[in-house]
């Protein structure tokens, strides 16, 4: 029980979705600058409404963000890397020397393969106040609107999520990255949450992700983001509607509750030292998990409640028997016959 309060400390959530929006209202956002929509496969997930350097976003966002994204487009042939106004308004915001580098890390590596990201840590907190984040993240584009521009955004927002994972990002900024609805040669808002979407899908960390709707885009521009956030959105919860909870880290932890009553149970019947507490635990981890892999093998394509309640069982009847499974053997079987 003592493993199973350290998981649950390090990781307080209990279920992996909890939605506390229907969809994403465009006045209140405008409003309020931010919106909790809920949380999404492990990710709190809000959106907000503003710019780096604001002073309305920098009281209400800044001071929980540990990392920024931002993106640069990689240069073709001899052409000049392109640096962004998000970028170059990040820049206004950083002291000289890590502004300094930043610019660097982009020119040093003009055609720096697009859909990889550049990681900047910063030694020293913005001109902001509060400070802010810890890390830059560069991805790295595709000019225009074809299968290369939007496989190397799908390939980048998904690689954000992997360094922000290694480096232990709790918060995350991403804004529209690479998307100028003034521009028709850019990907559209819906491919980019479509990619967002499936990263979210795909990954544990971080543990809040904040998309950031720029306000300086017109009305029938914000309408467009919002309009399209909200059907991948309204998708995900309509995928989870009617369907119990998804328990988060559920297999982790039903395993160590089962160790728990194994414990117990065999302290009945043996003394428990730490070399009989190891050697039990040792082998209801090895039982249990070559049970769960069958579960999942044979409740392949069932719904996730039928593989839950099988998995609950399996611990259960595993845990209380334990003692006489695991003296179970083949070779008792045919010892007498002989």
């Amino acid at each position: 029980m003592g493993l199973l309060a350290v998981d649950v400390g390090l990781f307080p959530d209990f279920v992996e979705d909890r939605f506390t929006r229907a969809a994403l209202p465009a006045t209140e956002l405008v409003q309020n600058r931010s919106v909790e929509m809920g949380k999404y496969h492990v990710h709190r997930l809000t959106v907000s409404y503003g710019h780096i350097g604001d002073a309305r976003w920098t009281a209400t966002i800044a001071a929980d963000v540990s990392a920024v994204t931002v993106s640069a487009f990689s240069a073709r042939g001899l052409e000049r890397v392109a640096i962004g106004r998000l970028t170059n308004t990040l820049l206004t915001s950083l002291p000289d020397a890590e502004a300094a580098e930043l610019v660097q890390l982009i020119q040093n590596s003009p055609t720096y393969s697009p859909g990889k990201v550049q990681v900047l840590a910063l030694k020293k907190s913005p001109r902001t106040s509060p400070p802010t984040p810890r890390f830059i993240f560069l991805l790295r584009a595709a000019r225009g609107a074809d299968r290369e521009a939007k496989d190397a955004l799908k390939a980048g927002i998904a690689e954000l999520f992997q360094h922000a994972a290694t480096r232990s990002v709790s918060t995350l900024w991403l804004p529209t990255l690479t998307i100028d609805p003034g521009e028709q040669d850019s990907p559209a808002f819906d491919e980019f949450f479509a990619y967002l979407f499936d990263a979210l899908r795909t990954s544990a960390s971080p543990r809040h992700v904040d998309v950031s709707l720029f306000d300086g885009w017109s009305s029938p521009q914000l309408e467009a983001a919002v309009a399209a956030f909200n059907a991948h959105w309204t998708a995900a919860t309509q995928a989870r509607s009617g369907a119990a909870p998804k328990l988060y880290r559920f297999q982790l932890r039903l395993l160590l509750l089962g160790l728990a009553i194994a414990l117990f149970v065999s302290g009945r019947q043996t003394t428990l030292t730490l070399k009989t507490a190891c050697i039990i635990t040792s082998a209801f981890f090895l039982m249990l998990l070559g049970a769960f892999k069958t579960v999942e093998t044979l409740a392949e394509g069932l719904s996730y409640d039928m593989n839950a309640a099988a998995m609950v069982v399996m611990t259960l009847a595993a845990a209380f028997g334990f003692p006489s499974i695991i003296q179970w053997s083949a070779k008792d079987l045919f010892a007498r016959v002989r």
